[in-house]
Formats: structure tokens, sequence, C-alpha cells
């Protein structure tokens, strides 16, 4: 009988969970080196198109598991705790040598302790952003009790603090990059990567640009949404033209829907964005955005007793200043007065490019994919060498 070190080796196996787009796309870049480096690799658990790329098959489609809001969480409950069981069976059936979770705490949490018990390592990227939320202390001890024991990866250096005990497990760097400006000649609108917050805000964000002259002055528009939300998005833009068409005399501006952020970020003058990592984004593209949150009223209750601080846009909560011009509320969207606003911020470049100077260096490096990935070589490597 041959040596436990003269065994053949089976393939790695690593099960990942990333439940939303922007989630999505960090576990991509993480996947693209490991399937590089183990072309054999199995991959199971829940993601979307980008992780699909790398050879995932994701076992539910993230236009289901995508929530946005306490209504639409509630509204969806029993297909939420049917996720979750069945994510749990299948991390426990399929015994990896790793599990990658990218934030998404609401299962990933879960999974990290089902995986604990199971003795199985973890790497959680974008852990519980705590630093956000009143009782930062509170909150970072809880999450620090459900992930003892786990590798963590936070994306900007002042979120280390709040995870000093992992410090030997711990790893940092954003995922985010720079597109190079091409014609700079359209207004990009991003209006949420989740089905909920897309219906709920581009038909009122038309409206809103409609009433304020908009549609008429630009020169092409363009509504950024994954893949998986463009024929919705299609549909959207449709209406509005419809219901625009009996209003003669007036100037018809081009509404494409696009799915590709580097074509749209390369062209974009200007942006309307819903609060998210979009908005960081845009925000190192030197792209002028206005921020609308059209918020269902429990949500927009919630957000506002748990949150630090009032701003909702990631470079304003970050800075503690507002960098961009920022709404949020359930009514039908903010008045012409904040796209003036928008265009002041425009114009006045200087004090808007120590802004962004400031926010650059307190989100740190974009070198998260790099980490990240070194970090996953060294549980998989050193679980083998030490099996």
């Amino acid at each position: 009988m041959p040596a436990a070190a003269d065994r053949p080796k089976r393939p790695y196996r690593v099960f990942v969970s990333a439940g939303e787009v922007s989630g999505d796309k960090i576990l991509a870049d993480i996947l693209r080196p490991l399937r590089a480096r183990f072309p054999d690799m199995e991959l199971r658990g829940l993601g979307g198109d980008a992780a699909s790329a790398f050879g995932l098959s994701p076992l539910f489609p993230m236009r289901r598991t995508a929530f946005s809001g306490v209504w639409d969480v509630l509204r969806n409950a029993a297909f939420g705790l049917r996720m979750i069981a069945a994510a749990r069976s299948a991390l426990g059936r399929f015994r990896p040598d790793l599990v990658l979770l990218v934030d998404y705490p609401g299962l990933n949490l879960r999974l990290a302790g089902k995986a604990r018990a199971s003795g199985i390592p973890v790497l959680f990227v974008a852990p519980p952003q705590v630093w956000a939320y009143r009782n930062a202390g509170a909150r970072a001890r809880r999450a620090a009790a459900l992930l003892e024991a786990c590798h963590l990866h936070v994306l900007f250096p002042f979120e280390a603090a709040h995870y000093e005990a992992f410090a030997p497990r711990l790893s940092q760097g954003h995922f985010l990059s720079i597109v190079p400006g091409a014609a700079r000649d359209l207004l990009c609108l991003c209006p949420g990567s989740r089905l909920p917050v897309l219906r709920r805000n581009l038909p009122k964000w038309l409206e809103l640009l409609d009433a304020a002259g908009r549609l008429e002055g630009e020169e092409e528009i363009c509504v950024l949404t994954p893949a998986h939300l463009a024929a919705e998005a299609e549909t959207l833009v449709r209406t509005h033209a419809q219901r625009r068409r009996g209003r003669q005399g007036r100037r018809t501006v081009p509404i494409r829907v696009c799915s590709d952020k580097r074509e749209a970020f390369s062209r974009a003058r200007r942006a309307m964005a819903f609060p998210g990592t979009v908005t960081l984004e845009l925000a190192l593209q030197r792209i002028p955005t206005l921020v609308v949150a059209i918020i269902d009223p429990l949500t927009l209750a919630l957000g506002r007793s748990v949150l630090a601080r009032a701003p909702l846009a990631l470079p304003n909560l970050i800075l503690g200043a507002e960098l961009f011009p920022e709404w949020a509320g359930s009514g039908p969207g903010p008045s012409l007065d904040l796209f003036l606003k928008l265009e002041e911020k425009r114009d006045a470049m200087d004090g808007w490019e120590r802004g962004m100077a400031r926010l650059e260096t307190a989100i740190g490096p974009g070198n998260g994919a790099e980490n990240a990935f070194a970090a996953c070589l060294r549980i998989l490597e050193g679980g083998r060498e030490g099996a």
C-alpha cells in the first residue's frame, strides 16, 4: 500500500458565496488567479455571472438572492430560509478545503459558523462593515465572536482596527479600479443592481430628469445595469418613452441600457447613482455624481436609526463630508436644486479634487485581489501540508 505522501491528491475544493453583484465581482477577481493556479479546482456555492465564468454553477440565480431593504427581505422570507438551508446542506456534502465568503452577512455568517463547526477554514472577504453603524464597538465584538478562527479580508485600512484580534489572519485591500476616460459625453444612470431597487428608482428617476429638463439637455443617457436585469431596465425605459411620446415639441434623447461598466464609466461626464459600491467607483473615476435613493419607508427609518452618520453615499460616509450631493426618501425624489449643486461640484474642481485625494488616501491601495488570492493560497497549501 503506498504511503500517504505518494497517494494521488484530489483537486482542491472551494465553496463560495456571494449574493449580490458587487460581491460577485469581488469573488470573480479572486477566482481568476485561483483557477489559473489550480485548473482542476472544484467549485460549489452561490454567485453570479462573473463567478460563473470561472466554473461555478450557482445554487440559485442572483436575481433571486439580491434582496433589498427590510420589506423585500420579509416578502421573500420563505425563499431566504430555503436558500440558507440549501447552502448549508451543500457545504456539508461538498466537504471543501476552503470556504470563501464575500459580504452578504445574512447568509455568510451562518455559513462561516457551519464551516467552523466542521473544522473547515474560512476566508471572509468584506466582513460586516461595523464602522458605518452606531455602537460600532459592540457590533464589532459580536461579529468577531461569530467569525472566531476565520481568516478575514477587509477592504479599507480604517476597517482593520475593528478586527485587530484577527491580525495574524487579516489581509486588506479594495477591489475598485480606474477605467481610462474616453469621450466623456453621456449621463450615466446607475439605478442599483437589485431588481426591487431598479423597479422603484429608475421610473421615478426618468420622471425626475424629465421634469428638470434633463431629458432634453443631454446628448445621450446610459442606464447601467447588470446583464441579468437588462431586459427589465429596457422595459422600464420603453414604458417611460411611451408615456412621454404624447408631449409635442420636445427633443427625444437616446436612452440605452448598458451592462458594460468599463464602457459606461469611460464615457460618463456625470452620473446619477443609487448608494452602494458604485458611488466609490464613480468617485475614483472623477465623475461628478448625484446620489439618489428612493427607499421604502420601513427600510429608510431603520437605516437612519442604525447608521452612525446621516450620509448614505459611501464617499460621503467615509469622509464625513459631502463629496457627492445626495438625497434619500420615500417620495418622488429631489428637486432641481441638487442638480444645480452637482454642476457646482463639477465646476469647482480644485476643492473637489482635494476631497478626492482625501478619499483615495482613506480607502488605501486597490490590491484586494492580489492579497485575497495570497490568503487563499496560504490556507489551501497550508492545510494540505498539515494533512
